[in-house]
């Protein structure tokens, strides 16, 4: 299988204070690999080094996207959600069209390939019928789906989603992982997140991370090791039945 990302020997500190260390791991063409850990363990830390947003203290981070090994211009990264100005007046199609610009757009209109470009990621991810809508007047199901398309409306061989479904209910969560499950067939995904009950059964590996990083088959693993180690001892599991 295809390396696309090969992170050797990773370091990263936040002035005195270190996130990350010696972090090994490799991401294969069409892996969903979910990021586990706790908050401050490193988890949005380590997709924003991927990015470009952050570079290591020490150790590589090595892509190899199409040929190339200069890869960001290929990954697709949707940071947590944060909520636009209410008032902002801003249409669906307009935030997705955000995934097209770059520093040489200098005309507030696109090109007839780049309109073609947001009207697939659209559909892809079943927005059409929201274009004209106000983003601001969309369920935070409906945002993230929009957030994801302008995230593919450059086609990215990979796709980074912090927390995507930290700001939506449990039937927006199931949709949203449903759709990313068929996202998966054509894109790599890395998906960081606390719900290691939600997403056990889309992804194909887990990255436990809390300063370290352990990675495993997902069919190799059961719950109990990941969450020692994502946790490191910190908490226990408690088996119950609610009813609910």
């Amino acid at each position: 299988m295809k390396q696309l990302i090969k992170i050797d020997n990773l370091s990263f500190s936040y002035g005195k204070s270190t996130v990350l260390e010696n972090i090994n791991f490799v991401v294969e063409e069409k892996d969903y690999i979910g990021l586990i850990g706790p908050n401050g363990g490193g988890k949005t830390t380590i997709l924003k080094l991927i990015v470009g947003l952050l570079k290591p203290n020490h150790g590589t981070i090595e892509m190899n996207f199409n040929g190339s090994k200069n890869g960001q211009n290929n990954i697709g990264y949707i940071p947590q959600f944060g909520s636009m100005e209410a008032n902002f007046p801003i249409k669906v199609k307009d935030v997705v069209a955000m995934g097209v610009c770059h520093s040489a757009s200098f005309m507030p209109w696109f090109n007839k390939k780049e309109n073609i470009k947001i009207e697939k990621s659209m559909e892809d991810v079943s927005i059409s019928d929201l274009s004209e809508v106000s983003f601001n007047e969309l369920s935070g199901g409906q945002k993230q789906r929009v957030l994801i398309a302008r995230a593919l409306v450059s086609d990215p061989e990979i796709l980074l989603l912090d927390e995507p479904t930290s700001s939506v209910d449990s039937s927006s969560e199931l949709d949203i992982y449903e759709l990313l499950k068929n996202l998966n067939n054509e894109k790599t995904i890395i998906l960081a997140s606390h719900d290691l009950g939600f997403i056990s059964s889309y992804i194909n590996k887990v990255a436990c991370v809390n300063k370290n990083l352990v990675a495993h088959k997902i069919g190799d693993v059961s719950s109990e090791t990941i969450i020692k180690d994502a946790y490191k001892n910190s908490v226990n599991m408690i088996n119950h039945k609610c009813g609910l």
